[in-house]
């Protein structure tokens, strides 16, 4: 993806995916019908007026859906976003802990208020005016604050003292996953003992430092292994494991 964000809406017949995964986060607004998902996380059930996250290390499939399943899509580049003070806190907890937990959000009682925000992203993606990209931003921030609202036992961590670090370690972990990493060097680095960065770190993403870590090097590996002819062993190496 170019850009931070863009938005789609599918309308299709029953159909399967089989496994795959982007290198962009998801979130799907289901507008009519039904779909099953198979994840690392087990199977996420999704219908009409259900949001679904998903984030771009997470594998997944669709099982199944009805044959009135249509859906908006927005794609969100992790690596590009733009967000700043607590929209950029709702956006790494909502993905990072959708990477452990399925995250199908209930907002069939807000069903009005998200198909006109839905309505609007499409219309910006799809259009070419100035500042395009600024108002997309915009009208994201939007959504982020509406789940934000509706769903805050989800973001109860939000505030924790070190989450900013959390934050930091992840972005590094994405963008240079390969670069040798202890939780013992992190910590010092952030002036933190190292059982506080772990315990934080967990808290915050609902996984440990190190694994982690290996989502983002089995994501390179992934993009490697799709966009290259490399081989394994090459692969392996360049991407930070030790083990082959």
């Amino acid at each position: 993806m170019d850009s931070f964000i863009s938005a789609e809406f599918h309308k299709t017949m029953h159909f399967k995916i089989s496994r795959h995964y982007h290198d962009y986060h998801q979130i799907i607004f289901v507008t009519g019908g039904k779909a099953s998902f198979q994840t690392s996380n087990g199977i996420l059930y999704s219908e009409s007026g259900n949001l679904n996250i998903i984030n771009h290390l997470t594998e997944h499939s669709i099982i199944e859906s009805s044959v009135d399943y249509e859906r908006f899509v927005l794609k969100i580049n992790p690596a590009l976003h733009n967000l700043t003070n607590i929209y950029q806190r709702i956006f790494t907890l909502m993905f990072s802990l959708s990477l452990t937990v399925n995250h199908t959000l209930d907002i069939k009682n807000y069903f009005d208020d998200f198909l006109k925000l839905f309505n609007l992203l499409i219309e910006e993606s799809e259009s070419k005016k100035q500042f395009k990209d600024e108002m997309m931003s915009l009208l994201f921030s939007e959504l982020l604050l509406k789940i934000y609202r509706i769903f805050p036992d989800i973001f109860e961590t939000i505030d924790e003292k070190h989450f900013d670090v959390i934050g930091k370690i992840q972005r590094d972990f994405e963008i240079s996953p390969e670069k040798e990493y202890s939780l013992a060097e992190l910590a010092k680095k952030y002036n933190l003992s190292s059982s506080t960065l772990s315990h934080t770190f967990k808290k915050i993403t609902g996984t440990s430092v190190m694994n982690y870590l290996n989502y983002c090097r089995i994501d390179k590996a992934k993009q490697y292994l799709t966009n290259t002819d490399m081989l394994l062993s090459e692969i392996v190496e360049i991407c930070g494991f030790t083990d082959f």
